[in-house]
């Protein structure tokens, strides 16, 4: 079965807007918002493999990584924008008119992709939804397994961030158990995109695409630096100023995601960034859950600097995966 890719878009930006406009609109159990929240989840990454297979469509070689870069840059900067104005939108209104206004923006952005999105030729091949589902199977095993370069990439864009994800999820309870004022936990955890826009806006704009491949490692293994300070239990100022850090490091996986989209052979890159969405996002969840349980265990301070230490630690394990992005970029 071919999809569109503009089709798929809208038709998942609907669906978003039909789920935040029902909970908007109708009281439910807890359990219930939870499994239509997680109904709604398993699509995104459908979603992500689309946009992720448009981009390098669109833009080839080092535009690639800077159209990355800015796609990236306006997703951290609307979040922390969101939770600005989510804040702000709690503080004046009800949470269902606050959801009806999140169903709305799903309603533009279909209306965005249905009209500024031109139509693209289908490269996935006719076949049934069963074939399909077994197709798409095969396609993922094989793009694991018959290129160690491509395997290694992706263990490399997942583990360490994996380890990141679990400390950013640790960081409400650390407010709280620091004692910090009120609100601090909102400050923290925007200070990650902070870093991120930064650091993507600074490697993409100010290094050519060799000096970027030979930064990924390092600045790697620098990401998780950060929360080892951590076990110190910093205030504020300074529980900001790490993170902002951390999240500058975080543009180590520009010049990877670079790298994977040349390994991946044009007729499945759809499927390869289904694969790598998907498997970022379970690997994330992961690694919140595994964070979560040490934090209950040795309290979120030390949790936190557990995650920065495994981050890594993942790093140096799979330091010869940053070999592949170095080789489609010799040096200058």
């Amino acid at each position: 079965m071919g999809y569109d890719q503009r089709r798929l878009l809208v038709a998942y930006d609907l669906l978003q807007t039909a789920v935040t406009g029902i909970l908007a609109a109708v009281w439910l159990p807890i359990w219930a918002v939870l499994v239509l929240v997680a109904m709604a989840g398993t699509l995104a990454p459908l979603r992500s493999a689309s946009t992720g297979a448009l981009l390098p469509e669109i833009l080839t070689g080092d535009r690639y990584v800077l159209g990355r870069s800015i796609v990236q840059t306006i997703s951290s900067t609307m979040q922390i924008a969101g939770y600005a104005v989510g804040g702000l939108l709690l503080a004046f209104l009800t949470p269902q008119v606050a959801l009806l206004l999140a169903a709305g923006s799903y309603l533009v952005a279909a209306a965005i992709w249905r009209l500024s999105l031109r139509e693209r030729a289908v490269r996935t091949p006719d076949l049934p939804l069963r074939a399909t589902v077994i197709e798409t199977w095969r396609n993922n095993i094989h793009l694991l397994r018959s290129d160690r370069n491509r395997r290694d990439l992706l263990l490399a864009l997942w583990l360490p961030i994996a380890a990141l994800a679990g400390a950013e999820a640790t960081l409400v309870a650390y407010a709280a158990r620091a004692e910090l004022p009120e609100g601090s936990a909102g400050y923290l955890l925007a200070a990650l995109p902070v870093g991120m826009v930064l650091g993507d806006v600074a490697i993409a704009r100010m290094f050519r695409p060799a000096m970027r491949a030979r930064l990924a490692l390092p600045l790697a293994l620098l990401a998780g630096a950060p929360l080892l300070a951590f076990a110190t239990r910093p205030g504020l100022a300074t529980g900001i100023a790490l993170l902002i850090a951390e999240g500058t490091c975080v543009a180590y996986s520009l010049p990877l995601q670079a790298a994977f989209a040349e390994l991946v052979p044009e007729h499945l890159r759809g499927r390869g960034f289904g694969l790598f969405s998907s498997g970022l996002m379970t690997a994330q969840g992961l690694g919140t859950a595994a964070v979560g349980a040490l934090a209950s265990a040795i309290g979120p301070a030390l949790a936190i600097t557990a995650a920065g230490g495994l981050t890594a630690t993942t790093v140096i394990l799979l330091r010869r995966s940053f070999t592949a992005a170095r080789l489609l970029h010799p040096g200058h």
